[in-house]
């Protein structure tokens, strides 16, 4: 398991590379860390709570471009919040 130390360092990483970075900057609105339960096979309903990395979209990711299923050891999940409103 990461450290929220840790997390917190990656996550300054995955967001230079993925959130602010072409061609990713333009399907990625933010990054974030957020405990997740998953299952040694993955399933949302598993018994263990780990820190996973969070991309929120404000567009679906095209087929041609892939975040990584892991980033510097953490897993990577996506949320999909849509189009950014200005307030």
């Amino acid at each position: 398991m990461v450290s929220e130390k840790k997390a917190s360092a990656v996550l300054k990483g995955f967001s230079k590379k993925y959130h602010l970075a072409p061609p990713y900057n333009q399907y990625v609105s933010g990054a974030g860390i957020q405990s997740k339960r998953t299952g040694r096979d993955g399933r949302k309903h598993g018994k263990l709570e780990e820190l996973c990395l969070v991309a929120y979209l404000k567009k679906p990711l095209p087929s041609s471009i892939k975040l990584p299923s892991f980033y510097e050891g953490m897993k990577v999940c996506t949320e999909y919040l849509g189009p950014l409103k200005p307030e």
